[in-house]
């Protein structure tokens, strides 16, 4: 038998997590060291536009000035180029520049389908051993289109990334969700692709 109070408490942190978890999570812009890095490349790097298509707000300019931010840090730790920077400026006439586009940059969080009868069957133990309550997922798509500095498209190409995971009363993620796994893996395919591309162009 419950006793009323734990169903109380259940029926309120159910309801607290309907509330905020069934909700489109705000667009985060943190990415991690890239996973991989490659020889050097001789050339120089600027890094253009990031336009984010899918996102509407008034914030918009700010999540992708941020995002710029961040990609021109990420690149630069990969090493691939001589120096990277960001425009505007004087890019020279054997510079490389590097636009980015996401047509889909979207994070979202459901509650997890064993939450709400395995919570209310254990009388909360569920929640407090670390039970799945919620599930984040990530739904990323972007385009890297490398131009010369007189405009002319050398190379361009895109990537797609589908993630999602459980998260627990005790995830670091269930407060702070920051999403900077999937932006990484997107990050690091397309600048992967754009390598080997550019590599079988310096080194046909």
């Amino acid at each position: 038998m419950f006793s009323e109070f734990s169903i109380y408490r259940v029926a309120i942190l159910t309801s607290l997590l309907i509330l905020s978890g069934c909700v489109s999570l705000p667009p985060g812009t943190g990415l991690n060291s890239p996973t991989n890095t490659k020889s050097l490349l001789n050339q120089k790097a600027w890094i253009g536009t990031v336009k984010l298509t899918d996102y509407s707000t008034e914030n918009k300019s700010i999540v992708e000035d941020s995002l710029r931010g961040n990609i021109t840090a990420y690149i630069q730790q990969t090493g691939y180029f001589t120096e990277t920077n960001t425009l505007p400026g004087k890019a020279g006439n054997n510079d490389w520049i590097l636009d980015f586009q996401f047509d889909q940059y979207q994070q979202n969080r459901s509650m997890h389908p064993a939450y709400f009868p395995l919570a209310i069957a254990t009388a909360t133990l569920y929640i407090w051993f670390g039970g799945p309550i919620v599930v984040d997922s990530s739904e990323l798509s972007g385009t890297l289109t490398v131009k010369n500095s007189t405009g002319q498209t050398l190379l361009k190409t895109s990537s797609n990334v589908h993630e999602e995971h459980n998260v627990n009363f005790w995830s670091p993620d269930y407060i702070l969700y920051d999403g900077n796994r999937p932006r990484t893996t997107l990050m690091d395919d397309l600048m992967s692709k754009v390598y080997t591309g550019i590599h079988s162009k310096i080194n046909p």
